[in-house]
């Protein structure tokens, strides 16, 4: 079985393109991926004391939101934990 994770960016009237982008993942290997990044969710989750629900990328390089109280040296190493 496969599992499509679709999300998009730019859907507001202002902005200049729509980027949509799907994710395809077979069922039987997304719970290794979980344990994989599982150290990674659970320090983020540490960070507000919640489930981690999503993850705005702009929103933590930004460092908006309830990101801006988080310093930009523990966002930066975040993202690029996430993108090796």
């Amino acid at each position: 079985m496969k599992i499509c994770y679709v999300d998009e960016s730019g859907n507001q009237p202002a902005d200049p393109c729509l980027v949509m982008v799907g994710l395809l993942v077979d069922a039987a290997r997304l719970n290794r991926t979980r344990e994989e990044l599982g150290d990674i969710f659970n320090d983020v989750e540490k960070l507000f004391g919640e489930a981690l629900k999503e993850l705005k990328g702009a929103k933590i390089l930004s460092g908006r939101d309830r990101w801006r109280k988080v310093s930009p040296q523990i966002r930066k190493d975040l993202v690029e934990n996430l993108c090796h």
